[in-house]
């Protein structure tokens, strides 16, 4: 079996220039291609870049990003791995040449963009053109508001992209919805945020990401048959684990998102809020028509 540690190569560009380096190499897939990372190298795991496993240090002046691309050398490293008693490859620094010619280099069928989606830690991801302009236009659409709710200035521009690059880089999403909109019926839930939620679990799904759902204590049961049911029709492949949350104690929040409650070891990258009642000023938890609610709602919001 072929495995080892994906070994980088590190290149300081300013960011001013991000987009033009993207640009130069994305389309050069049989060779490095576009980066694998841009930004904070802890992302991948790498702690020091004063102290490469590889080659000398290089150092970056202000303004410049780490930018990542795949090495050939972890080739070397899985053939290593692999104890193979013969292969031929290319040695560090020492790049192994044939007579094949780099001649069908292909389009991308777009324009790559790059974009910052995290400041601490510094992070960038590459979208295409055309798909930045298909979810700009789709937050277009969100903004709009028929019924003149006055949420308009809630919208702030360029959130949904962010978003959306952001889950793509996730590696365990959770996501929490429930909110109890009809507090005298029975079931008191409105009717688009599960939904909304399950389409979201399925998405993830489909791109191999961990995801996992917390809801109040009392839509346990309702959410546990919508997932059911929801595997049963095929909209997910599996089931998702579905957890609720009471705060017990200070390091409630801390245990329920941290392994042992080790901030170091989080079990969730991303959370995704489907419209969840927040907590008021005066420790309360209100619908729209200013209807107390709190009996209803757990402190998922913490």
């Amino acid at each position: 079996m072929f495995y080892c540690n994906l070994v980088v190569t590190m290149r300081p560009i300013p960011e001013s220039k991000l987009g033009a380096a993207v640009l130069a190499t994305a389309e050069l897939k049989e060779a490095h291609g576009a980066p694998i990372h841009i930004g904070d190298p802890g992302l991948l795991g790498i702690q020091d870049l004063s102290k490469p496993d590889y080659g000398d240090p290089v150092h970056l002046n202000p303004g410049d990003i780490p930018v990542f691309w795949a090495c050939g050398v972890t080739g070397i490293e899985a053939i290593i791995n692999c104890r193979t008693p013969l292969a031929f490859t290319h040695s560090r620094d020492y790049t192994f040449i044939t007579d094949l010619e780099n001649d069908n280099v292909r389009s991308l069928g777009g324009v790559p963009q790059v974009h910052c989606i995290s400041q601490d830690p510094l992070h960038f991801s590459i979208v295409s053109a055309e798909a930045a302009q298909k979810i700009k236009t789709l937050e277009t659409l969100i903004g709009i508001d028929p019924g003149e709710r006055g949420v308009r200035h809630l919208q702030r521009q360029g959130e949904l992209l962010g978003a959306c690059l952001a889950m793509s880089h996730a590696g365990s999403v959770l996501i929490t919805t429930g909110f109890p909109t009809h507090s005298t019926q029975q079931p008191p839930e409105e009717n688009d945020g599960p939904p909304g939620a399950l389409a979201i679990a399925a998405m993830l799904q489909a791109l191999e990401k961990q995801v996992a759902m917390v809801t109040d204590q009392r839509a346990m049961d309702l959410n546990k048959k919508i997932i059911e049911e929801a595997v049963q029709l095929g909209i997910l492949k599996k089931p998702i684990p579905l957890l609720s949350y009471q705060s017990e104690s200070a390091n409630s929040a801390l245990m329920f998102l941290c392994e042992n409650g080790n901030p170091g070891r989080p079990r969730f990258d991303h959370l995704v809020a489907i419209e969840h009642a927040g907590m008021a000023a005066d420790g309360n938890y209100y619908n729209a028509r200013k209807v107390n609610i709190k009996h209803l709602v757990d402190p998922i919001d913490f």
